[in-house]
């Protein structure tokens, strides 16, 4: 598509249309790794896109950027292995990729590891030990019962013997609240302490155990991982366009690719609920109709 056929689209069509662009996914394919398909990871990157419209008004090079670091480091910016949020820095809106706890733990999977997460409640049964004998035991009341408020988190690394690979990662809610204390989003209406407490809880625990775990000489890709989970942002409202424009350019983007679900377990972004779709045929159906209609057009 040419430069003056690009600028007659609307903001959204302008993105999905880079990214499912022939160009871009020669980008894609050279970072992904190969057992990660480009078809898939483009389709999630445009669905994830869509339903967050508000990433459209951040700075277009940071957002491209963002994709590509995201496919670079294999994983899938779907909500629960990495998400792409906004953050304003020096007054300037960008996009970010972070990498999320399903993300740290499907890397920890490709080394042979499982990563589990959990927040403890204080009318929860927990108790845990540290040294030479580490263990821990966690049990919630019984459904329907009150778990009442969140007194800490803690992170299990095991292999697949189902062996503890490292101690319990164990924080306090204290313990969490100081690292939630050096966050520049700590406060932030639009920043995940306020809006998912729990799941940053779950993250920094999780975060913490990561790197704890003997995985040899780490490779370039898994350094720059967790310097990516460390990532601290300031979380600011849009302001070049409002989410009436970003949704209505997000319903006129070509083939759109709206999951109905919505996003899961996103705890670094504002959660967007999935946009109203009309057509009958399921997602996957209109995945496939969107890729064909594209590469017809880039054969014209």
């Amino acid at each position: 598509m040419s430069g003056q056929e690009l600028a007659k689209l609307t903001p959204m069509q302008q993105v999905c249309e880079t990214i499912a662009s022939r160009e871009f996914g020669q980008k894609l394919a050279q970072a992904l790794p190969a057992n990660v398909s480009l078809d898939r990871f483009r389709r999630v990157t445009l669905t994830a896109i869509q339903q967050n419209p508000e990433l459209i008004t951040a700075d277009r090079g940071s957002l491209y950027n963002s994709v590509i670091r995201c496919a670079q480091d294999g994983l899938q910016p779907d909500g629960r292995e990495a998400a792409l949020v906004i953050f304003k820095t020096k007054g300037v809106l960008k996009a970010q990729y972070l990498p999320m706890v399903g993300g740290l733990r499907k890397v920890l999977a490709q080394h042979g590891y499982a990563l589990t997460a959990q927040v403890v409640h204080e009318y929860d049964t927990f108790d845990y030990q540290l040294g030479d004998d580490p263990w821990l035991k966690h049990k919630p009341p019984k459904l329907g019962k009150p778990r009442g408020e969140i007194v800490g988190a803690y992170a299990l690394v095991k292999d697949t013997q189902g062996r503890l690979i490292i101690e319990p990662e164990v924080m306090s809610r204290a313990e969490i609240e100081e690292v939630r204390r050096v966050s520049r989003a700590a406060t932030s209406e639009y920043g995940p302490w306020v809006n998912w407490y729990a799941e940053m809880c779950r993250k920094t625990v999780a975060r913490r155990a990561f790197k704890q775990v003997p995985l040899g000489d780490l490779d370039e890709n898994v350094t720059e991982l967790l310097r990516a989970a460390d990532a601290d942002v300031d979380f600011g409202e849009p302001d070049r366009m409002s989410l009436e424009e970003a949704n209505l350019s997000a319903s006129l983007a070509p083939g759109a690719l709206m999951h109905e679900d919505g996003p899961v377990d996103v705890i670094e972004g504002e959660a967007q609920e999935a946009l109203p779709v009309d057509e009958p045929e399921s997602f996957e159906a209109r995945a496939e109709r969107a890729m064909r209609e594209r590469a017809a057009r880039e054969t014209e």
